[in-house]
């Protein structure tokens, strides 16, 4: 089965072009998958309702994106579209947008947003009720082994520190003179 790992180019929780975000991202494509863009049109407020410069600015990411991946980026998925964005059934051209006409209303969509799915998700794939399915799914929310919505988000803020720490590490001789590893601040929630 293939799937496509949609990136948000305007996180500020990393950075596309970073060595290790790149080599997940590798990762991902040699494991077969595709990556496509998250577009986040609340980055250009100033163009509310105005498709024509959101078009623009999603081709300009995406080609961003595909320079810095090594491959062509040929789907867009919205990151919390308006109801404009929504309603407008916006066609990019060489680009399929996941929340066009065709797969908003075209398939049953279903997501796990806030780690909560809406309606039993297990029991719609199994009952083939429907001929096509739009999942989204956040891999933020999945480990290896159940956790709370608590001890993810927790995870994700305290082990903020310790990975800002080992990144500098890198960079700066001597940092156990200056600041030992056992100052870092933030528990894992486990």
């Amino acid at each position: 089965m293939v799937s496509t790992y949609f990136v948000l180019l305007t996180s500020d929780f990393y950075n596309v072009f970073s060595k290790n975000t790149l080599k997940g991202l590798q990762k991902i494509r040699l494991l077969g998958h595709k990556i496509g863009l998250h577009f986040d049109e609340m980055q250009y407020g100033e163009m509310a309702g105005d498709l024509d410069g959101i078009r623009e600015k999603i081709r300009w990411e995406a080609r961003i994106l595909g320079e810095a991946v090594g491959c062509e980026i040929k789907s867009v998925s919205m990151h919390r579209p308006g109801k404009a964005i929504l309603d407008s059934d916006l066609q990019i051209p060489g680009i399929i947008n996941s929340y066009g006409q065709t797969y908003w209303k075209g398939f049953k969509y279903l997501s796990d947003s806030r780690r909560r799915w809406r309606e039993p998700v297990e029991e719609l794939i199994e009952s083939e009720k429907y001929d096509r399915l739009h999942i989204l799914t956040h891999a933020f929310w999945y480990h290896d082994r159940e956790r709370t919505m608590e001890q993810t988000v927790g995870n994700f803020v305290n082990g903020a520190n310790q990975e800002r720490y080992l990144h500098y590490k890198e960079n700066f001789t001597n940092l156990e003179e200056v600041m030992p590893a056992d100052k870092v601040k933030g528990n894992i929630l486990i």
